[in-house]
């Protein structure tokens, strides 16, 4: 799934992937949409890379069970909620290289195993620049975070 833009009236997704596996993401426009890629329902091995998912409520969910996919070097700037979300068992993830910088959360992590949060940049967020819930074994390193007041 490449170079598409994907624009709306803040409701519904950009782009969904449902029980899929193996899908690249890349190259794509999602703005002014509730999600603007989201992963659902056991999708795994997928790389999602070199995305604009701005001005979304959430630039990138992956949640219910998504495991090991690729989150890789993706503007998540200026969503309403969080740049990137990873929720509900959605285990052995690597987020790496994104920009997550001025939503309410950068990269926000719930009730997820054994994830890699490594080089990313989340300034200027308003509540949190990562944030983790009840996710243990999540190895976070080499990030740029800062809150803004």
């Amino acid at each position: 799934v490449s170079d598409n833009v994907c624009q709306g009236d803040n409701s519904g997704t950009g782009i969904r992937i449902y029980e899929g596996s193996q899908n690249i993401i890349r190259n794509n426009t999602c703005t002014n949409k509730f999600y603007g890629i989201s992963l659902n329902y056991y999708s795994a091995g997928n790389e999602i890379s070199s995305n604009c998912c701005s001005q979304n409520t959430v630039g990138i969910s992956i949640g219910q069970n998504c495991s090991n996919n690729f989150i890789l070097s993706n503007d998540c700037s200026n969503n309403g909620a969080s740049g990137i979300d990873l929720w509900g068992r959605s285990d052995n993830n690597t987020v790496k290289w994104n920009n997550c910088s001025g939503n309410k959360s950068g990269i926000s992590i719930e009730t997820c195993l054994d994830s890699v949060i490594d080089g990313n940049t989340c300034s200027d967020n308003s509540y949190y620049g990562i944030e983790i819930r009840n996710s243990p074994a999540t190895t976070i390193s080499n990030n740029i975070c800062s809150v803004t007041i």
